[in-house]
């Protein structure tokens, strides 16, 4: 149910998150970089003063976030434009405030992209000043808010990415509200689950798990605005949204091998500690990471990487939302209070919500704490494709799903069909279920066809499984654990079971024992 996947060499691809250049000079008097026309909304106003140690720009810039009343954030990227930031130079942004009013603002978070180590940027702001100016159409007013200095006021590294500065009196800690993107798992995710175990013909490796795949594919059928296939049963390898996901798992991994080898080289658990952090990271940190894209109404897949530290148990997923309460990216201030909104093809029709366990370092689902993540990475490769088309289901259908146990069914010549047998004694045969596949060991796999329309709930009595084995030393052998049958009248109707089995193995089926009958 987890990723397992076919490492490949790639070239490391470089994570930009800078916004476009707009220039802007330097010098000792206060240089303004107009975001609105005055007349149009209120503004925010801040004058940065930098002391002894410069904002360098290009990739190491100030992001600032206005926290309003209601817990609302405003956020502003990239504030100085990529521009350089000098020793001893004065710099005024004026941010626009939409609605917002003087008394609605609660404060303001300044965050810079610093990555840290030895050539890491620091910064060391002396003074800020936060002013309110109101409209021209409204007397263009100036309210000063906050007047702070020191030597320096805050020093930014990497390792202290951002300062909060409250604008009203009061002790209480700032709680902001959660930021939610519209995808919504039960509308478009997958409604099937995440049982994928799919052979290869490449040195024998397995596919288990198509998360990545998944979690890619419903990204497509979002962003191209097409309804997700609204069937509770995996698709068939081979079929057409069954090798549309397979092609996706690969480029989900192909795409992110720098970020996958990264989180894998960790000998002996020696960065544990600091994986963890990055998940708790502002700016360029990933939680900085994945607000960027939340923050801009965007869904992002994420890859989580296991405590267990292999890329057997790494898993992908799709990040819907997020919450800080009242976490504002000081790891010593309530970091608890972190959640991350999440579609995991593992678990459909459900929101799950991941957390970090401070004491552990580690990631958790809050609704299975035994789901554990040492780390999340923010995939900024994923580019939208046109997804298989979802086509109209057919009226009546038959879904019958199959577990298999300790010993495959091969595919090729050793196949299966299924045979619903009718009151009337008229059979409905449906041939090579297996699409001529392997079905490995302890895989589970879905088969799916219409039924005609003239056949009714009532009509069907029993079913039989026929295999083509052919016997002998040569012939193959297979492990039926689970079969369940359910069917299905009417395009907008619900499931009625038909059959529910379970042993271990149910039945093998071998050269000798080719048939097997069951009636309800």
């Amino acid at each position: 149910m987890y990723l397992q996947q076919l490492m490949v060499s790639v070239a490391a691809a470089t994570y930009l998150l800078a916004l476009a250049v707009t220039c802007c000079g330097q010098g000792a008097a206060p240089v303004v970089i107009q975001v609105t026309p005055p007349e149009q909304e209120p503004r925010l106003l801040l004058t940065f003063t930098t002391g002894g140690d410069d904002l360098r720009g290009g990739n190491d810039n100030l992001t600032v976030v206005v926290v309003t009343s209601d817990g609302t954030q405003k956020r502003f990227d990239n504030v100085n434009r990529s521009q350089r930031w000098a020793d001893r130079s004065v710099h005024t942004v004026e941010l626009p405030l939409g609605t917002t009013s003087a008394d609605q603002l609660e404060a303001i978070r300044l965050e810079v992209s610093f990555t840290g180590g030895i050539a890491g940027d620091n910064w060391n702001m002396d003074r800020i000043v936060a002013q309110f100016r109101e409209p021209a159409a409204r007397g263009g007013r100036t309210t000063t808010l906050i007047e702070r200095s020191g030597a320096p006021l805050f020093r930014f590294t990497g390792d202290a990415r951002v300062l909060q500065l409250r604008l009203k009196p009061g002790t209480a800690p700032i709680r902001v509200r959660p930021v939610m993107t519209p995808f919504n798992p039960s509308q478009h995710g997958f409604k099937f689950a995440n049982f994928f175990k799919i052979p290869t013909n490449i040195a024998n490796i397995t596919v288990a798990g198509l998360c990545g795949g998944m979690s890619y594919s419903a990204l497509d059928y979002y962003n191209a605005r097409t309804p997700v296939p609204n069937q509770p049963y995996m698709p068939a390898p081979g079929s057409p949204l069954g090798d549309y996901i397979l092609a996706r798992q690969f480029e989900s991994v192909r795409a992110n091998m720098d970020k996958w080898t990264e989180v894998g080289v960790n000998p002996g658990g020696a960065r544990n500690a600091e994986f963890f952090r990055w998940g708790l990271q502002p700016g360029s940190g990933r939680m900085g990471e994945l607000r960027y894209y939340i923050d801009r109404n965007t869904p992002v897949v994420l890859g989580l990487w296991p405590v267990q530290g292999d890329f057997f148990n790494a898993h992908q997923v799709v990040a819907i939302g997020y919450d800080l309460g009242r976490y504002y990216g000081d790891p010593n201030e309530f970091a608890e209070d972190f959640k991350i909104f999440i579609y995991d093809p593992n678990h459909p029709n459900q929101t799950i919500v991941m957390r970090p366990d401070l004491r552990n370092g580690w990631f958790y689902y809050e609704n299975d704490p035994q789901k554990r993540w040492r780390t999340y990475f923010v995939d900024s490769k994923y580019r939208a494709q046109r997804p298989p088309a979802t086509g109209t289901p057919p009226a009546n259908e038959i879904w019958a799903h199959f577990k298999t146990g300790g010993d495959d069914l091969r595919g090729g010549n050793d196949n299966v069909h299924m045979v619903l047998l009718l009151r009337n004694g008229r059979e409905i045969r449906f041939n090579d279920v297996n699409r001529r596949q392997r079905w490995i060991d302890h895989s589970r796999n879905d088969f799916a066809a219409p039924l005609p329309n003239d056949v009714r709930r009532e009509d069907i009595v029993g079913v039989r499984l026929e295999t083509t084995f052919g016997g002998g030393i040569g012939g193959d052998n297979w492990n039926l654990d689970e079969l369940h049958l359910f069917v299905r009248f009417g395009t907008n109707s619900g499931w009625t079971p038909l059959i529910e089995q379970r042993g271990s193995p149910l039945f093998r089926f071998t050269g000798d024992h080719r048939t097997r009958e069951w009636r309800f």
